[in-house]
C-alpha cells in the first residue's frame, strides 16, 4: 500500500480516470469476482450506487477506509490491479459506502448522504454493501 495514492492517482489521470459508468462497471465486476451473485447499479442523477447482496469488502486484508484511501492490491485482478475504490475518492466530490447497519461518508457531507442511504437500505433490505459517489471531474 502507498501512502500517498491520491496524489498519485491524481498526478496520472490518464491512468486511472474513468467516467462514472466505467467506474460503477468497475465496482461491479470487482464484486463478481469475488462471489457476489446479485450486484446492482442504480444510477439517480448525479449519482451512482452499486450494491451487492454480499459485502465484498470482507474479502480484502485491510479497512474499508483505506480501501478508499490507499492503493490496495486487488489480487483476483491482473497484474497491477487495486481495489477501485480509491479512484473513487481521487476524482468524485461526494463518495460514501454502507451496509444494513454502519455507513462511511469519504467525501462529502454526512447529511447529504443520509437521506440516500436510509431510502436504499429500506428499498433494498437483501444487499449487504452500497458504494455510491458522484460523477467523477478531472
Amino acid at each position: 500500500m502507498l501512502d500517498d495514492a491520491l496524489a498519485i492517482i491524481r498526478a496520472r489521470p490518464n491512468m486511472y480516470f474513468r467516467d462514472a459508468p466505467q467506474l460503477a462497471s468497475g465496482l461491479v465486476d470487482e464484486a463478481l469476482s469475488l462471489g457476489c451473485q446479485h450486484v446492482h447499479v442504480l444510477a439517480p442523477g448525479e449519482r451512482w450506487i452499486v450494491m451487492a447482496s454480499t459485502d465484498w469488502f470482507q474479502f480484502s486484508n485491510t479497512s474499508v477506509r483505506a480501501l478508499f484511501e490507499r492503493i490496495v492490491p486487488f489480487t483476483q485482478s491482473p497484474p497491477n490491479g487495486m481495489w477501485l475504490e480509491v479512484v473513487l475518492t481521487a476524482f468524485c466530490d461526494e463518495v460514501a459506502t454502507w451496509t444494513q447497519t454502519d455507513a462511511l461518508v469519504v467525501r462529502g457531507a454526512e447529511a447529504s448522504w443520509s437521506p440516500i442511504w436510509e431510502d436504499t437500505r429500506r428499498s433494498f433490505p437483501d444487499m449487504r454493501r452500497f458504494v455510491a459517489f458522484t460523477s467523477p471531474h478531472q
